[in-house]
């Protein structure tokens, strides 16, 4: 009859709806994860970077000094926003990291 053929039309139309659903919500939810694991890993690299410019007389440790004497540099002030970190917050911080 042609009432069942259109309801088994809309059946199947609704399902293979749902199942594309999923798999683009999963597409988009890896690509969510690897963007963040991305930017986790750019972090960390400008964190290195930053670290081996302030390391002045290349011990390599950091004191709070180097830290202080370069706290209005452009990288300093990028780094600590992209940690979203207030530069004033940048003794708390080293105090928090320092391991003596």
């Amino acid at each position: 009859s042609p009432w069942m053929g259109a309801l088994f039309f809309l059946y199947i139309s609704f399902a293979l709806l749902g199942v594309m659903n999923v798999v683009t919500a999963t597409f988009v939810q890896n690509a969510n994860e690897r963007a963040a694991e991305v930017q986790e890993a750019q972090r960390v690299s400008q964190a290195s970077r930053l670290f081996r410019t302030l390391d002045r007389d290349s011990t390599g440790t950091i004191t709070l000094d180097e830290i202080e004497r370069n706290l209005e540099s452009t990288e300093v002030l990028e780094f600590f926003r992209s940690i979203d970190v207030d530069v004033s917050e940048a003794r708390i911080l080293f105090d928090m990291l320092d391991t003596d």
